[in-house]
């Protein structure tokens, strides 16, 4: 089956200059971070947006040329904005400057009714679960740390919970204490695959918290690039049975059984790979790139 790429350059070209118009008559002085999530549909994206002290959620549609504003917070952070399955609702963490406490909110999917629905330290990476309605996901560290000299202070010691809207309970989906959870997604009701830096791309079972690695050496992969697959995006299609991974630059597929990786996709010169997702009912991909 031939994969599509929808690269999204275009798209983040028309982002700016409408989001310019947004705000002519002041400076232009936002910047617009490069987290794009893709709706479940496929029809749309959710970018983060920042200006001066003010963080803004935007939605845009890939037929418009003008991005919805849906929630816009003085003196906050926002990041990490995703829809429900149904897509009703939206997800995204939010934490005030020079505070460490992070909260998740949910929203409804125009906006509205923003609610705060947990906050700690170190959380990361909330999504709706594909197969609860009543459920999310969300990645928590232990600690911020240095473990070496030569590294800066990270989050470390992850695993992946859930916390759920009926009973309020948070519950430990791994327990395997990840050196980091870099990115992760849904495989089927009860697998995930997750990567981790330095420790490599696994398959983690949440019923009895078994965890297989996905081998990725001699895959045809430059043993000098192979540590970018465990820091970079990665995703999975139940629709193709397939792995979506990249390095910086070189986009992959993959059916986890394979002796190769398929390469699908190189980064112009000057260019890295910042997300990647398969369309959810489509032979496609959606690609995002950062200048070097």
């Amino acid at each position: 089956m031939k994969i599509k790429i929808l690269s999204i350059l275009t798209i983040l070209i028309i982002l700016i200059v409408t989001i310019y118009y947004f705000f002519k008559d002041k400076p232009f002085e936002g910047i617009l971070i490069n987290e794009i999530y893709l709706s479940p549909n496929g029809k749309e994206i959710l970018f983060v947006y920042e200006n001066k002290n003010a963080s803004s959620i935007y939605k845009f549609k890939f037929k418009d040329s003008i991005p919805k504003l849906l929630i816009k917070k003085e003196n906050w952070n926002l990041s990490q904005p995703s829809y429900s399955i149904d897509e009703k609702k939206i997800i995204y963490r939010a934490w005030q400057k020079n505070n460490p406490v992070i909260s998740i909110f949910t929203a409804n999917a125009d906006g509205s009714n923003p609610k705060e629905i947990y906050k700690d330290s170190l959380l990361f990476d909330p999504k709706f679960s594909k197969y609860n309605n009543d459920e999310i996901i969300f990645v928590k560290a232990n600690d911020y740390s240095n473990h070496s000299p030569f590294v800066r202070e990270l989050p470390n010691g992850m695993d992946l919970y859930s916390f759920n809207f009926k009973n309020k309970q948070i519950k430990k989906q791994t327990n395997n204490n990840y050196y980091s959870i870099n990115y992760y997604d849904f495989i089927d009701i009860n697998n995930f695959v997750i990567n981790s830096t330095s420790e490599g791309v696994f398959v983690s079972r949440t019923i009895d918290y078994n965890r297989q690695i996905l081998n990725l050496a001699n895959k045809n992969i430059d043993s000098n690039y192979l540590d970018q697959l465990f820091e970079s995006p990665l995703s999975y299609s139940p629709l193709l049975k397939k792995y979506l991974l990249s390095t910086f630059h070189e986009l992959y597929m993959w059916n986890g059984t394979d002796k190769k990786l398929e390469k699908i996709y190189t980064c112009e010169l000057g260019k890295t790979i910042n997300s990647t997702s398969f369309f959810a009912c489509e032979d496609k991909i959606l690609i995002s790139s950062n200048e070097i």
